[in-house]
């Protein structure tokens, strides 16, 4: 018993003595239970709480056309296809009467960016006859390692009346929408008023802004051998 108590008075001094000894048991704890802390991730639950300074929506109206994709967003081609609203939800979308699907049959919806975004997000719908399950959306980082992700419960009304968004502070280079089959069997994905927010513009385009320098370079040149012509 004297053993035992001078052993606890010897651990009871080292954790009073080293402040770093706590957060590495909490470190290890956390590590050992197998519970993550992820604080690089927080939801977005509408359109006005964007706060980047760059933000682009994709309203797919042009997807009917041919157009799937819109700076910095790649979709996988082949795999989304445009989807009028008045099929897949009922006429009820955010904007105009085109959005995209994709096939239940296939996984996720993912879609890949050509720049870091911060802000991802989307209206989805196509939750028929009542079903409720949980939408989850997910995103990865330039190596594709799982960044974090975020979820809401379908109403199940079949309308794109519901709005999934997730901000991270790493740079996000994917993101993954899915429905669980479990729960949401054969519904396709039906997603509309695709938005993501970055720090910086689209990029210039090179050779018109250089084709643009030689034009008026030249037209100067024009004018200045023009002006000397009439006073020689």
């Amino acid at each position: 018993m004297f053993i035992t108590n001078i052993r606890m008075a010897w651990v009871v001094r080292i954790m009073t003595s080293h402040r770093w000894i706590w957060p590495l048991i909490s470190c290890a704890f956390c590590f050992l239970s197998g519970k993550v802390l992820n604080a690089a991730v927080e939801p977005i639950f509408s359109p006005a709480a964007f706060n980047s300074p760059v933000i682009v929506t994709h309203d797919f109206e042009s997807a009917y056309f041919g157009v799937i994709n819109k700076w910095p967003s790649r979709f996988e081609i082949g795999k989304v296809f445009p989807a009028l609203a008045s099929q897949a939800a009922s006429g009820v979308t955010p904007s105009g009467v085109v959005g995209i699907a994709q096939s239940s049959t296939i996984g996720p919806l993912r879609v890949e960016f050509d720049s870091d975004v911060f802000e991802v997000a989307m209206f989805f719908g196509n939750d028929a006859f009542n079903q409720r399950f949980d939408v989850v959306l997910n995103v990865f980082d330039n190596s594709n390692l799982f960044v974090g992700g975020t979820s809401v419960r379908s109403n199940g009304n079949d309308f794109a009346d519901q709005f999934i968004g997730i901000r991270s502070a790493v740079p996000i280079r994917a993101a993954e929408l899915s429905y669980p089959r479990t729960l949401a069997g054969s519904f396709d994905i039906y997603i509309d008023d695709f938005t993501v927010g970055l720090n910086v513009p689209e990029p210039v385009p090179m050779f018109p802004l250089i084709g643009m320098i030689v034009t008026i370079i030249c037209h100067r040149h024009r004018c200045v051998i023009k002006v000397a012509y009439r006073d020689g």
